[in-house]
C-alpha cells in the first residue's frame, strides 16, 4: 500500500485462486521475503514465483541476477513421459496441469511422422520441441534470449533430433525454409502469426496441407521472405 514515506508499497494477498497450490501457499512467506529485500531506494520489480512437479517453490525479481538459476536448481515437469526443464529467468506455462491435455490435442493432428520437420519459432526453453520430439523427424528451435537458450540446450541434449539455433526468427526461419524445402517433407511451424507472413509468398499449389491454429503471439514482419517454391507448410494453432 502507498504510504507518505514510500510511494510504492505492497498489496497484500494471502492466496491466489488461479495459481498452482504450491505457489498460492507460498504467498504469505513471499511477503516476508520481499520486505527483507526492499530498500528505501527500490522503486519497482517484476516478481517471478515458480514451482515444478516436485512442489519446490522459488522466487526472484528484486536485485540484479536474482532470477539466475543453476542447472541443479532447474524446475521440471513431465509431459507424456518427456521431462522438460525450466528456470526462473524465462517464460514457461504457469499452470502445468493444462499441458498434457494441450499436447493430446496437438498429437491428434494428422501431420506428424518421421517425414515431418517441425519449426519451433520463438521456442523459449523448448516446451513444444521436447513435447513433440517423438512426433517429428527433425525439430528446429529458434530463440534469441540467452537465458532461454541456456535451458533450451539443456533440454535438447536429451534428444538427437532437436537442433537449437541462437538468433532472430526473422533471420533464421527464411533460411531454414529455403534449405529444407527441397526435401519431400511435411513442414510444420508455430506460432501462426509469424508463419502467416510467408503464405502470401507461396503459390496455391504449394499449400497442400491444411492451415489450422496452435498459439498466438504478437505479429512480427520478417525482413527476408523465402522464395515462392514448393514448400509444404502447415501452421498449427490450437488456442
Amino acid at each position: 500500500k502507498e504510504t507518505p514515506e514510500r510511494k510504492f508499497g505492497l498489496i497484500e494477498a494471502d492466496s491466489c485462486s488461479i495459481a498452482m497450490e504450491a505457489v498460492s501457499d507460498f504467498l504469505p512467506q513471499l511477503k516476508d521475503h520481499i520486505a527483507q529485500h526492499l530498500s528505501e531506494k527500490y522503486r519497482r520489480g517484476n516478481l517471478v514465483v515458480r514451482t515444478g512437479d516436485d512442489g519446490r517453490v522459488a522466487w526472484g525479481g528484486i536485485g540484479k541476477r536474482s532470477l539466475d538459476t543453476k542447472e541443479e536448481d532447474y524446475f521440471s515437469t513431465v509431459i507424456h513421459g518427456k521431462r522438460i526443464f525450466y528456470s526462473l529467468d524465462g517464460f514457461f506455462q504457469a499452470n502445468l496441469s493444462i499441458l498434457p491435455r494441450l499436447f493430446e490435442k496437438i498429437y491428434a493432428l494428422d501431420c506428424w511422422g518421421a517425414d515431418t520437420i517441425f519449426y519451433d519459432l520463438y521456442g523459449g526453453v523448448g516446451l513444444f520441441g521436447v513435447g513433440l520430439s517423438d512426433h517429428a523427424g527433425k525439430i528446429y528451435l529458434i530463440e534469441e534470449s540467452e537465458s532461454s537458450l541456456k535451458v533450451a540446450r539443456y533440454n535438447a541434449a536429451q534428444f538427437s533430433n532437436i537442433e537449437v539455433i541462437a538468433g532472430k526468427v526473422e533471420h533464421h526461419f527464411p533460411e531454414l525454409l529455403n534449405r529444407c524445402q527441397v526435401q519431400e517433407k511435411k513442414h510444420v511451424a508455430m506460432p501462426i502469426s509469424i508463419v502467416s507472413h510467408f503464405l502470401k509468398y507461396l503459390s496455391k499449389s504449394c499449400l497442400s496441407l491444411i492451415i489450422a491454429v496452435i498459439t498466438h503471439v504478437a505479429s512480427r514482419r520478417l525482413a527476408r521472405p523465402p522464395s515462392a517454391s514448393a514448400v509444404k507448410l502447415l501452421a498449427i494453432l490450437v488456442n
